[in-house]
């Protein structure tokens, strides 16, 4: 049937379409302007490959008071602590240097595993890889924790510098919306009494190591998981790494090694649970320098 009025007809189709086109328009811009706003980091950080999905990490919190007073009673006790003691058959992970392009990796295998664990990030890697960083802040799962700002070895450095390194990197994790941290590793292990005494200043507590798994290696991946497995104890805090360098081996290594700890009734904590559970004693083991 013909209609009454043809032209106005027309005229009704074309003022909607141009609504709808218009309104396209608004929603592209309106998207571009919040990316803009955003600390978003450039886009291939943003892939697929590096996303995870919010239920990967709707876990109950991992560093709540209780823990927070356990590592301050720490830090009251021994200025480092290596290992724990062994009230509870307990084991911490620990990651250095990110976050960096393998650290979603490391994140995933310890997800789909559900183990918790402890990064120790660079201040001046973590401005770059905001998208991990936003991922790690937002996981009640992880802890973060201060490993400088630019992984510089503080026994060279004076006291000056030392400050400027501990607080750069320390600044970074509580503007990203991270608690200020209480946990300090010093790069490669190596600190002096300037170190000491500006961390016992800022309430921090240096947490080294008991096993290290020399990933930064990469002598492969069982290698890595027999390094970590066979070295473990009661209490131990075990070194690996998420950035810093190639970290394939590390990631593909975590299903395994959490996989061969539970299977020898190890539970897999963070340094803070770790520290509530099993106080360290006061007589910890020395520490060669040259890795973390």
């Amino acid at each position: 049937m013909t209609p009454r009025h043809p032209m106005r007809a027309v005229h009704v189709r074309r003022r909607v379409v141009a609504m709808l086109i218009l309104l396209a328009i608004m929603l592209a811009l309106g998207a571009v302007l919040r990316l803009m706003l955003s600390d978003a980091p450039p886009e291939h950080f943003l892939s697929r490959h590096h996303q995870i999905p919010a239920a990967s990490f709707v876990v109950s919190p991992t560093f709540g008071d209780a823990e927070a007073t356990a590592v301050e009673a720490t830090r009251k006790r021994t200025p480092i602590v290596a290992v724990a003691g062994r009230r509870k058959r307990q084991v911490a992970l620990t990651f250095d240097d990110g976050p960096g392009p393998y650290t979603m990796q490391v994140v995933r295998a310890l997800a789909r595993a559900q183990a918790p664990a402890t990064f120790f990030q660079v201040g001046q890697t973590a401005k770059v890889f905001t998208a991990e960083e936003h991922h790690l802040v937002h996981s009640s799962r992880f802890v973060l924790a201060a490993h400088t700002e630019q992984h510089r070895d503080l026994t060279h450095l004076p006291r000056a510098a030392q400050i400027s390194e501990i607080d750069d990197g320390a600044s970074v994790l509580t503007t990203a919306g991270a608690p200020s941290p209480q946990l300090f590793r010093p790069p490669y292990g190596a600190f002096d009494r300037t170190t000491l005494d500006l961390l016992e200043r800022r309430h921090m507590l240096m947490v080294l190591w008991t096993v290290d798994s020399r990933d930064y290696e990469r002598p492969g991946v069982n290698a890595i998981v027999k390094r970590v497995v066979d070295g473990v104890r009661p209490g131990a805090i075990v070194l690996m790494h998420d950035g810093g360098g190639n970290r394939s081996q590390t990631a593909a290594s975590i299903p395994k090694v959490v996989q061969r700890l539970r299977a020898k009734h190890y539970t897999l904590v963070t340094v803070p649970r770790l520290l509530l559970d099993n106080p360290p004693p006061l007589k910890q083991p020395s520490l060669e320098t040259g890795v973390g």
